[in-house]
């Protein structure tokens, strides 16, 4: 079933529990202000499957206070979400994926983000290609990490699965700073697996341009990690032990830092 939005019809939440099926096109979701800025979910999906978002625009407040802002789309135990030609903005989170499989996000855009624009735990076989992160919000006190693609194993433990990350782009714009893409497990012996990370795009004025640890599988092809003007210590590439099946190739960046056993070649190393 797909249902279909006029272009002036719009939802303040949407929330999806067991539901198969449904697809939507250019939904528009206008949340408001939120006094539950870590709990609240404009987009709620929670189990189902074959769920599909296609020219959405989905808010918070555009108020330039994040503090007001919850997650754009959050979906828990899906299989099959597809999150495509979307913008997502003024948000804490952009988009939250947590023990689902078979997800897509493509060709969207999350700005005026606090902490992460796509945030995925305990997934597996999912795409993130051609999306961009733009615009963070200053962070302040609110002791958020933000990141373009976050990749953890979350509070459950449970790491990801051969996730595809390509053709992304992460720039700082008229935000602060924010890393670009961060892999890692804090779980001793439950390793990320399979991750590849490619053609991507990271122009951001913090250390890590891309970073991976405690990952089993994990190739970083052909990606461009580069310093905006005023940054005072360029991005980089860093991968760190516990990490095996590691291969760095044909990059460009400042600095390329990975661990013993890794396979290194055809890389442009941007530093003196």
């Amino acid at each position: 079933m797909t249902i279909s939005f006029h272009p002036d019809a719009s939802l303040t939440s949407l929330v999806l529990r067991d539901v198969e099926g449904v697809h939507f096109d250019s939904l528009r979701v206008e949340a408001g202000e939120t006094t539950s800025p870590k709990s609240a979910k404009a987009v709620y999906i929670q189990r189902g499957g074959d769920i599909a978002f296609r020219g959405a625009e989905i808010a918070w407040s555009n108020d330039g206070d994040p503090s007001n802002d919850g997650s754009g789309v959050f979906a828990d135990g899906v299989a099959g979400l597809v999150v495509e030609n979307s913008l997502i903005h003024d948000v804490r989170n952009g988009i939250v994926v947590t023990s689902a499989h078979d997800v897509s996000i493509t060709g969207s855009r999350v700005a005026n983000i606090l902490a992460d624009g796509v945030s995925v735990s305990g997934t597996t076989n999912m795409l993130i290609k051609d999306n961009l992160c733009i615009d963070f919000a200053a962070r302040g006190t609110s002791g958020v990490h933000p990141d373009c693609i976050q990749l953890q194993a979350g509070s459950r433990a449970i790491a990801n699965e051969n996730i595809r990350i390509i053709d992304n782009v992460s720039l700082k714009g008229f935000g602060d700073t924010a890393q670009g893409i961060f892999v890692k497990s804090k779980y001793v012996g439950v390793p990320h697996r399979d991750i590849l990370i490619e053609n991507n795009l990271i122009k951001q004025s913090v250390t890590l341009g891309i970073y991976g640890e405690n990952v089993d599988g994990l190739t970083i092809r052909g990606n461009r990690v580069l310093s905006s003007p005023e940054a005072d210590t360029p991005p980089r590439i860093l991968v760190r032990d516990p990490s095996s099946g590691v291969v760095i190739e044909n990059k460009t960046a400042w600095r390329i830092v990975a661990p013993a056993g890794a396979t290194v070649s055809g890389n442009t190393a941007l530093e003196d």
